[in-house]
């Protein structure tokens, strides 16, 4: 039975997800970690969230207009995320983390902190 157990709560929480143990070993507070795992699970609550899961009407960002509030656009293109980056990230690392993907880049740095 403690098997079983396991085996779904491991198989329910991905525990084999190449990003699970950098998330949740993360030294950090706890509602930080559960935002890491929302965005590495991409189930942030967006525009373009609402819309897949058929409850949205508009994907457009409220705040800016852009055409698709995703992800991507939240975290690393909003005008206001991208200068709290700019102001967070070193001034050599910046090329990278902006020409890269997002989700890499993040779970590249937090591993280099654990």
């Amino acid at each position: 039975m403690k098997s079983a157990c396991r085996s779904l709560h491991e198989s329910f929480w991905y525990s084999k997800d190449k990003w699970w143990k950098v998330t949740w070993k993360f030294l950090g507070p706890q509602q930080v970690q559960l935002f890491l795992w929302l965005v590495f699970k991409q189930r942030l609550l967006t525009n373009m969230e609402w819309i897949k899961r058929d409850i949205g009407q508009n994907g457009l960002c409220s705040l800016c207009g852009h055409g698709e509030e995703d992800l991507i656009h939240v975290l690393k293109n909003y005008s206001a995320a991208r200068e709290v980056w700019f102001r967070v990230i070193l001034l050599e690392l910046q090329s990278s983390f902006f020409s890269g993907d997002l989700l890499e880049w993040i779970g590249i740095n937090l591993c280099s902190s654990i």
